[in-house]
């Protein structure tokens, strides 16, 4: 497996936020990528620390607040933050005030912050560093089969992107000693391409499977023309991680209610 090229320590920010910010990505000056942790935040309960969702049941205020922190860490205005109506598709748009509906935005103007909630599903970040032209992508399994990565890649080629020069970078998510699917999962799988198997380990003789969705998303930016050193990966497990990530399927397994949610983010400077 390729080594990440991601200083995975968590930083320290004022206010104590600490997202964890990728370096040694060649040729991004000019380009911010983000990734964010569970802590600390204001939020409480099965939502405690840096909560950035705000349809998981957290009081509205402490989303805000949240939002509030991150936006000033980055620099940005609160206004400038764009994101989406995540529904496991491949609709890619373009960024507005309100959040539309799809699963991936990208765009060529400085100062829009395109974010991508997650809480296990992988957060997928691209930019053609020559054009200027960035995209995002929320890929859990059905999104990832689906093709939102592909189809946020052609959004930006409409914008001047070329694919070859596209970096990529997958942020931290469900990992593949922990992603456990059914039957069903891995069909929908092969009914793409046969040797996608490759992608599952099976897992026990009731006909479950584990799913290395970032090795899966690594091999299909590939197969769609992105340059295999431009592809960078955060090695992070979120379910396995607790005291850094919020985990959907951790906060089922447990009982728990809703659980918050991280945000992956791309920005132009100014």
């Amino acid at each position: 497996m390729e080594k990440s090229h991601i200083d995975r320590s968590v930083a320290k920010f004022p206010g104590d936020i600490p997202p964890l910010f990728p370096k040694h990505l060649p040729g991004l000056s000019g380009v911010h990528v983000f990734f964010t942790t569970r802590h600390p935040g204001v939020s409480q309960g099965g939502h405690a620390g840096f909560n950035l969702g705000d349809h998981v049941g957290d009081r509205p205020e402490r989303v805000v607040e949240n939002r509030r922190r991150l936006m000033e860490l980055l620099g940005a205005p609160a206004q400038r933050l764009c994101l989406l109506r995540q529904v496991h598709g491949d609709q890619v748009c373009l960024p507005a005030d309100e959040p539309p509906e799809g699963d991936a935005l990208v765009t060529d103007v400085p100062g829009w912050v395109l974010g991508i909630l997650v809480a296990d599903c992988a957060p997928v970040l691209l930019v053609d560093p020559l054009a200027r032209v960035i995209g995002a992508a929320h890929a859990g399994w059905r999104g990832a089969v689906g093709g939102v990565v592909p189809a946020c890649m052609a959004a930006m080629e409409r914008l001047g992107a070329r694919r070859q020069r596209i970096v990529a970078v997958v942020g931290p998510c469900i990992g593949p000693t922990a992603f456990m699917v059914g039957q069903d999962v891995w069909e929908r799988f092969l009914q793409v391409r046969d040797d996608y198997q490759v992608h599952f380990t099976v897992a026990s003789e009731s006909g479950r499977f584990l799913l290395d969705l970032p090795g899966f998303l690594r091999r299909q930016m590939c197969d769609e023309g992105l340059v295999r050193d431009r592809i960078h990966h955060v090695d992070l497990c979120t379910f396995s991680q607790e005291n850094l990530f919020f985990s959907h399927r951790r906060s089922s397994q447990c009982g728990e209610g809703p659980c918050g949610r991280q945000m992956g983010g791309i920005f132009l400077a100014p």
